[in-house]
Parts: structure tokens; C-alpha cells; sequence
């Protein structure tokens, strides 16, 4: 097996998150084809990401006190909404998520991470 190879805790090779070339692919095939009489393979490798899109929280209401019941009438609701105890907040100007577009076999997918990704995300790939 190779150097850059390593083991995790479950006993799965894990590929370091870096690109990888052309005889690594060839390696980590031939690997997935001398274990396969033991099952399927998982495989960490780095994905290149191809688009990255913010996504910001959205603005939301804030009440201190909760509306009235459906059954309280028309007049109870009017009499909570004019006295004002909501509040907008506004929306993030920081982004809570990121929408991330990465090609893998020629196909382009997409996810959602908690963090700006760099050129490349780590995916898991299973060889059959």
C-alpha cells in the first residue's frame, strides 16, 4: 500500500485532501479491484469545487409577547398587532451556510458546508 495512503479509526483508506494525479486515480482503482472479494470500498478523495454561493439568514419577526388564540376574535388580534410588540430583525450580513457546486466523474453536484470551501472538498467515494 502506498505512503500516501492512511488508515482512520474504522480501517478505511483515507486519501489526504489534496489534487490528485492521473496515477493516483490508477492506484486508488487498482486498490478497489484487489479488495474487491472483501467488500466495497470508501475512499476519501478531493473533489473540484466549480461554484460557491453565500447564503445569508433570512430577516425574521420577533414578538414579545405571542398573538392571540384563533378563538379570542378579530378584535383581540387587531389590539395585539397595533400595539407594536414585534420586532423585525434584520437579515445576517454574514453567511450561515455555503452553496457548493463540485465536479466529481465528469458530473457536477451540489451541497451545503458551514465553511467557505477552497479549490477542492473532501467526499467520500465508494468503490463497488
Amino acid at each position: 500500500m502506498s505512503d500516501d495512503l492512511m488508515r482512520d479509526e474504522r480501517t478505511q483508506p483515507v486519501m489526504p485532501v489534496k489534487p490528485v494525479r492521473l496515477s493516483r486515480w490508477l492506484m486508488i482503482i487498482g486498490l478497489g479491484l484487489l479488495n474487491h472479494a472483501l467488500g466495497a470500498q470508501q475512499l476519501q478523495v478531493a473533489a473540484r469545487v466549480v461554484g460557491v454561493e453565500p447564503i445569508y439568514a433570512a430577516a425574521r419577526t420577533h414578538c414579545d409577547v405571542p398573538p392571540p388564540r384563533a378563538a379570542d376574535g378579530l378584535a383581540a388580534t387587531l389590539q395585539w398587532d397595533l400595539a407594536g410588540r414585534c420586532r423585525e430583525q434584520p437579515a445576517g450580513t454574514e453567511p450561515i451556510r455555503w452553496r457548493v457546486q463540485y465536479k466529481w466523474d465528469n458530473r457536477t453536484f451540489s451541497t451545503e458546508t458551514r465553511r467557505k470551501p477552497g479549490d477542492t472538498l473532501p467526499i467520500v467515494v465508494t468503490l463497488n
